[in-house]
């Protein structure tokens, strides 16, 4: 923010992953099977998926770091000098902070190739050694957590479930392709999508095992997919396994089929994919603007004195409409802009992103009277509320008219109360 506006940060990054994200796809592809490069189109289809809509950043800046990282691993493995060593050791600890379950399936896949590869233990401990500086850091995180405890928000807030087996496929496809989730009216396209994925990857395994060869691909990303199946739904980071399964499909395209005729229709029809998905990308963000301009109507009618006098506004989001990308993380960055924090992520000490000063703020899917607490009251003078109509939306209402604040400005969407 000393540099650029938080707004032109957030273009910046994107457009930087929009561009990075096939780049490293490519390089993972020509340093492990250069006869795929072609395959790196796959990754431009998917530079669109839930994790943007939902403005996953730290997960997105993850990915190319990933493959940055195996592509120049796998190549310098057999020949691992202190240059490489280092090189590899930065890398990795670079996607240490970008994201944890990045880090993990990197490890996984490093892992899982020495033993397929029947390496020895020096070979195995010298390559493996790399991790050394992040899993320091991993493992103070730890301690640190174990020290101090975790409060009983958090602890209800990691509370998981497994789901059924239907429930997860859909979360996985969900996570692959966006319009499961966002484009409801296109679910045939983003199926047709994973058939097509399905197949290229049913033609491959099929000729592996006639031409025994590329086995160890193949493991390496069976073992990637049931990692994603066996991780249970935590809702702090959203369907850890929709992440894995988003790695797992990219990195198959190591694993693809080179035969020119699959090759061709495959890259054909992500051609004309990628071309559609923009498309509907232009028509999601149009519809898109048209909800956010409405939900954020009231606040903008609110009086001068009340929408710029205070700096500090609580965001209370209902159900359903927290299964709205922007409802999820509204008005997340508007307290960046004022020198505050997202109340969204104010739910514990261990799981508070801290930006300047931090503010008690009750959790984003549990908006309940019952989680407002005088604290909270005493803290906020404006609460905007989206979604008066859903769930439990009449009794947050009555609750705050009842502690002094009153609607100042309000649609049949959100209401925006004030105790001025």
């Amino acid at each position: 923010s000393h540099i650029v506006s938080v707004a032109t940060a957030a273009k910046l990054f994107f457009c930087l992953y929009i561009i990075i994200l096939p780049l490293s796809v490519w390089y993972f592809l020509h340093r492990v099977r250069p006869e795929n490069c072609a395959y790196a189109l796959f990754a431009s289809a998917l530079t669109f998926n839930q994790f943007v809509l939902m403005g996953n950043e730290n997960f997105l800046s993850s990915i190319p770091v990933f493959f940055f990282f195996l592509g120049y691993w796998y190549r310098k493995r057999n020949n691992l000098d202190f240059h490489s060593w280092f090189v590899s050791s930065i890398l990795l600890l670079l996607l240490y902070y970008c994201h944890m379950l990045s880090f993990t399936c990197a490890l996984l896949v490093m892992i899982t190739i020495l033993l397929l590869e029947k390496r020895g233990v020096r070979d195995i401990l010298r390559n493996t050694s790399i991790a050394l500086p992040s899993l320091f850091l991993f493992f103070a995180w730890i301690i640190r957590i174990a020290m101090h405890g975790a409060t009983q928000e958090a602890e209800l807030t990691l509370l998981h479930r497994f789901p059924s087996w239907g429930e997860k496929i859909r979360q996985l496809v969900a996570g692959l392709v966006p319009f499961n989730a966002s484009f409801k009216e296109s679910k045939f396209l983003g199926y047709i999508f994973l058939l097509s994925i399905l197949f290229m990857i049913g033609f491959s395994i099929w000729k592996t095992f006639r031409k025994q060869r590329d086995r160890i691909w193949f493991w390496t990303i069976a073992i990637l997919f049931i990692f994603a199946i066996s991780l249970p739904q935590i809702l702090i980071i959203l369907y850890p396994g929709q992440r894995v399964a988003y790695l797992a499909f990219l990195t198959a395209s190591a694993f693809f089929s080179d035969k020119k005729i699959p090759r061709f229709c495959f890259l054909g029809f992500l051609i004309i994919f990628t071309f559609v998905v923009q498309i509907q990308v232009i028509r999601y963000l149009a519809t898109t603007s048209k909800l956010i301009s409405h939900i954020v109507a009231p606040f903008k009618e609110a009086p001068y004195e009340i929408s710029n006098r205070h700096k500090i506004v609580l965001p209370l989001v209902l159900y359903p409409y927290t299964r709205t990308a922007f409802c999820h993380r509204a008005f997340e960055y508007y307290n960046l802009f004022n020198g505050g924090v997202n109340p969204h992520h104010c739910i514990s000490w261990n799981f508070t992103v801290r930006y300047r000063m931090r503010f008690p703020a009750p959790h984003i899917y549990q908006p309940f009277p019952e989680k407002i607490t005088n604290k909270m009251l005493e803290t906020y003078d404006i609460i905007i509320v989206i979604g008066k109509d859903g769930y439990r939306g009449k009794e947050l209402l009555d609750y705050l008219s009842s502690t002094g604040f009153t609607p100042v400005s309000e649609n049949d969407m959100t209401v925006v109360l004030s105790k001025i």
